[in-house]
């Protein structure tokens, strides 16, 4: 089973923010403070903005976390009496920061979040107007402080891999994702969106613990209670199996089979889900086997359920951020009391009272749905039994930047860690020796694939390895029937990469590449290469471009041309493929509640459907015909 890449904590800025919180109440800023934090940050909000959405969200978030910049910068302002937004003195900085800290304990995590991302924009952007020593000492600072002041150090007990391996397997978790992948077996079939179809949701409820069946077209799904709410869930409240439209609509089984599909455990094609590989060292594979893919599981398990929310109010993210603070000290020898939690509401600011206690009940609603898998112990205390503390170090670290200390000296782990080294540097030597670069006469077979898309929707295109990228901007426009609405771009390489686009009149910071002077045979050399096409920085439509062969140029009389492809291309404006996906299956289950909406959004005539299988390879290439390219 591999790992997958969670390495994503410099997003979570953007997402602690969207509560729209600033540190306002915690800073002695007064209203001409303020003002002049407006008017100093004024000239960098759009080269904040594009900056932003390159790689975290769209322009409204963006906005968002200059708010919360804007008060900070006052409360310096008011500080070191000195009024500049692109270079801060590192001692009011750090005084600003103390106090933030102390006057506002539970918005600080999200505050120190936001700063962080700032400086790093005015460095990397070009704005950094102080020394490099004063950039050094403010990031350290705000990089120190990125985590919630006085949250503990995690220390991962040492065990061995035939005791982890035990303690997991018998967790009630453990046990009912087991269930679920023994009945999937060989493999079961699933819907055009990827999901079990409705009359096997009984018994694939039945493996998780939950009495539940598949909701006929005449019969109504039960009604839904939005998580955190109300302190049962709709399959506790009541012993009578519910119904659902939806494997969805049973939070816990969507849960387990969306940890199957993020662990890699399982793959979802385009009629059937089946085992990835041999699911054999889940099921029953060596100690060191088990113990590895059952805290692998319960980290990604746990990063679902904590912070993979369902966006019902701004209380969420606040939510989020609590139960990881309680998941955290859980871990220590002094754990938080129950009561102590649940009092959280008596010591807020009166005008917060309500939000604190809808915030209180949600997260221990939700910690207690936790224990019932066995990943807490609660009794007049929260704690986190020893096998599971390594799976919440994993789960959180990278996200929250939390202090975590492993057992080093484990003789398993040392091992393990000098392998994965070993064979990282084997895979470098393997694809240097195949890198050979090509011939920019040749013709490049590539396969653009809309990331997460489910069904997968991809396209086989035969392009010039000369063909220039606003050339290829072009042609997969046309392959997928964008309307070229929207800005896009071209990235290189893990984030921040390099990025080429369309010539800005008035660049700010520093311009993209112009992508009418560089020619694909430049960025891809050799068969298996990759890179990022991204249209629309709002709805985020990014296709990953791969070198599948570089051909002889005697495959070349019409270029471009598309060979193959699958799946339906979205439609302009429908939120992303996450968007798109809940409109096909709104427009096609006439029991959905917003089906009419969506089949009038999508002009569909009466009795029309959606098969998002649907791909049709002529139509593309007739598109291609004012794209020809050689002849």
């Amino acid at each position: 089973m591999a790992k997958k890449n969670k390495n994503r904590s410099a997003k979570k800025a953007t997402r602690h923010s969207k509560s729209g919180h600033s540190p306002a109440s915690s800073s002695s800023a007064v209203s001409l403070s303020s003002y002049r934090a407006e008017r100093a940050l004024a000239p960098l909000v759009p080269g904040f903005v594009d900056w932003f959405a390159q790689s975290f969200g769209p322009t409204d978030q963006a906005l968002v976390c200059l708010k919360v910049v804007t008060a900070a910068t006052a409360a310096y302002f008011e500080e070191a009496g000195i009024a500049s937004a692109t270079a801060f003195e590192p001692g009011s900085f750090a005084a600003v920061l103390e106090m933030i800290g102390e006057s506002d304990p539970d918005r600080a995590p999200m505050i120190f979040s936001v700063l962080h991302l700032f400086i790093d924009f005015l460095h990397e952007s070009g704005n950094w107007s102080g020394t490099e020593a004063d950039y050094d000492a403010v990031h350290a600072l705000v990089r120190e402080d990125d985590t919630a002041p006085g949250m503990p150090v995690i220390t991962v007990p040492e065990l061995s891999e035939e005791d982890a391996a035990a303690a997991l397997e018998a967790l009630p978790l453990i046990q009912r994702a087991r269930a679920l992948l023994e009945w999937l077996g060989d493999g079961k079939p699933v819907t055009a969106t990827g999901v079990l179809r409705l009359k096997d949701i009984e018994a694939a409820a039945a493996c998780v613990g939950v009495s539940a069946r598949g909701a006929s077209k005449r019969q109504p799904a039960t009604e839904e209670v939005i998580p955190g709410l109300a302190e049962l869930s709709p399959e506790q409240a009541s012993p009578e199996a519910m119904t659902v439209q939806s494997m969805h609509d049973i939070p816990l089984l969507s849960q387990i089979w969306n940890t199957f599909i993020e662990t890699e455990m399982i793959e979802v094609l385009a009629t059937k889900a089946i085992p990835h590989g041999d699911p054999n060292a889940f099921l029953g594979g060596s100690p060191s086997e088990m113990a590895d893919d059952y805290r692998f599981f319960i980290g990604e398990f746990l990063r679902d359920a904590v912070l993979e929310t369902g966006g019902f109010g701004p209380w969420e993210e606040s939510s989020a951020i609590l139960q990881v603070a309680v998941l955290a000290a859980a871990t220590t020898d002094d754990p938080p009391e129950v009561d102590r939690l649940l009092a959280a509401e008596d010591y807020a600011p009166e005008d917060e009272k309500a939000m604190a206690g809808i915030v209180t009940r949600m997260s221990f609603t939700r910690l207690k749905a936790l224990a019932e898998l066995g990943l807490l112990e609660i009794d007049t205390h929260i704690r986190v039994p020893a096998p599971v503390i390594q799976c919440v170090a994993e789960a959180f670290e990278d996200e929250f930047d939390l202090d975590v200390v492993y057992p080093e000296d484990h003789p398993e782990m040392v091992a393990a860690r000098a392998a994965w080294a070993a064979d990282q540097a084997e895979e470098r030597e393997q694809a240097a020796e195949k890198r050979k670069p090509a011939p920019p006469s040749s013709v490049y077979q590539l396969k653009i694939m809309l990331r997460n898309s489910k069904p997968p929707i991809w396209r086989r295109i035969l392009v010039p390895a000369s063909v220039r990228l606003d050339e290829l901007h072009n042609i997969i426009q046309a392959s997928f029937e964008w309307l070229d609405y929207h800005l896009h771009n071209f990235r290189v390489g893990d984030w921040p990469g390099t990025l080429y686009g369309p010539v800005d009149p008035e660049p700010f910071g520093d311009p993209e590449i112009d992508e009418r002077t560089v020619s694909l045979h430049e960025i891809l050399e050799a068969e298996g290469e990759k890179f990022v096409y991204t249209y629309d920085f709002g709805d985020d439509w990014e296709h990953v471009i791969t070198l599948e062969k570089v051909l002889d140029p005697s495959d070349g009389d019409r270029l471009p041309r598309c060979t193959g492809g699958r799946g339906q291309a979205p439609r302009e404006d429908s939120g992303g493929v996450w968007g798109w996906m809940d409109k096909v299956d709104a427009v096609n289950n006439p029991g959905h509640p917003d089906h009419e909406e969506f089949r009038e959004w999508l002009g569909l005539q009466r009795g029309a459907t959606i098969d998002p299988k649907e791909f049709d390879v002529d139509g593309v290439n007739e598109s291609f015909e004012a794209l020809l390219l050689t002849k």
